[in-house]
């Protein structure tokens, strides 16, 4: 897995911006994406990041990107958490948050709309989402919007700059563990 993809699909969670980010990239096996997210957490742990496979159905791996400490705290909201319960989520921890997140994508062949949450959306985007069936949305970015659209075209935007910003430094020659922030 190269670096220049981990920062196009996750540089606001590397700058702590945002709490996760979810990509897919090839591999040749699963052992082969175990062990490269080996590695990248060595390097992620000393700045609070984590990285999981979600699945893998070969040849692509599913890979989840977080800040622990930013996507408790997300996840302990009274209405995310709410919603998440009413979707049949029991955990106690972010951890365990994550493993039945883990669990749900591993045994359907499409990703559940509550990914949202743990993607750091605003929870009325996601509740719209479900409930319109991703139709009739006022806006759509990194997510389609239902809810607060100035605020969600700003963290488009935010997230664009943060990006293109990352993706032009790493392609000047700064290394990628001084992309990374500690929070």
């Amino acid at each position: 897995m190269s670096e220049e993809k981990v920062i196009q699909h996750c540089s606001p969670t590397l700058a702590g911006i945002k709490s996760a980010a979810m990509f897919s990239t090839p591999f040749t096996t699963k052992q082969d994406a175990v062990i490269a997210l080996r590695v990248l957490n060595s390097v992620f742990k000393p700045y609070g990041l984590r990285a999981v496979l979600l699945r893998y159905i070969s040849p692509n791996a599913l890979i989840y990107v977080y800040r622990p400490t930013m996507l408790s705290k997300e996840l302990e909201d009274t209405e995310v958490l709410g919603l998440l319960r009413s979707r049949g989520y029991t955990f106690n921890s972010t951890e365990e948050g994550v493993r039945e997140l883990k669990e749900r994508v591993e045994c359907s062949c499409s990703i559940p709309h509550e990914v949202g949450l743990f993607l750091g959306y605003p929870v009325e985007d996601v509740k719209g989402f479900i409930e319109n069936k991703a139709a009739k949305y006022k806006c759509s970015g990194c997510w389609k919007v239902y809810g607060d659209e100035q605020r969600a075209r700003y963290l488009f935007e935010r997230y664009g700059s943060c990006r293109k910003a990352y993706l032009e430094q790493y392609k000047k020659g700064v290394a990628f563990e001084k992309l990374l922030v500690s929070l």
